[in-house]
């Protein structure tokens, strides 16, 4: 299963709690993923041969992974803290293992029904946010980068907001704008297909409101 943005078939059953549900189901597969890429010493030890002893082995450390795990531990718990005050104005502290952060997760998809939708879709969006990077760490999905330009040129603008935020995503043939501000006129997100020009060769923009441009 590859991470993709949660759309259901019936729109009229989506509902921002259900949404958050998915979201969470899909960070916990992503974290179960991510753990198995963090060695544990523990995992390691190995018999070395001589009198018994046991030695350990160290194999190679992820630090993206690693960095992804502690930042859903904490995510997990700040989420929940804020839902169950919001819910019950109780607090439920929680302890540093694995088990406590699934525990977290779990909470989150109930406590969300007893809270405001804004909060709902707040708690929808930082996990939303943290799956995009964990599932980019896992090659799962492509990560944008910024456009290509030639030697001493500047870093090509979007035509909208006129900030340097275009980013390009190869695989998919995708150019977007990333700052979340920025909307063209009739309120969408500026996203342009990238297409090899049939006469000049050039990397073409075909932006979302009909309008074309060179890559560069």
């Amino acid at each position: 299963m590859r991470y993709t943005d949660h759309v259901t078939d019936d729109q009229s059953i989506s509902t921002p709690q259900a949404d958050v549900r998915v979201t969470v189901t899909e960070a916990g597969r992503l974290y179960h993923h991510l753990e198995a890429l963090v060695p544990h010493p523990s995992r390691h030890a190995a018999d070395d041969g001589r009198h018994g002893r046991f030695t350990v082995s160290s194999p190679a450390w992820h630090a993206r992974a690693a960095g992804l795990v502690l930042d859903l531990h904490a995510l997990s718990r700040d989420l929940e803290a804020t839902l169950r005050l919001r819910a019950s104005g109780s607090r439920l502290p929680r302890g540093g293992s694995d088990r406590n952060t699934s525990l977290a997760l779990e909470a989150i998809g109930s406590l969300v029904e007893a809270v405001s939708d804004d909060l709902v879709r707040e708690t929808r969006h930082r996990l939303n946010r943290w799956c995009q990077r964990a599932a980019a760490c896992l090659d799962e999905v492509e990560e944008p980068r910024r456009l290509p330009r030639r030697p001493g040129s500047t870093e090509p603008r979007c035509p909208w907001c006129d900030f340097t935020t275009l980013r390009y995503q190869p695989l998919a043939g995708l150019v977007r704008c990333v700052n979340p501000a920025c909307r063209d006129e009739e309120n969408r997100r500026p996203r342009a297909s990238v297409a090899v020009g049939a006469y000049t060769g050039d990397l073409e923009l075909a932006w979302q409101d009909g309008t074309t441009g060179l890559m560069t």
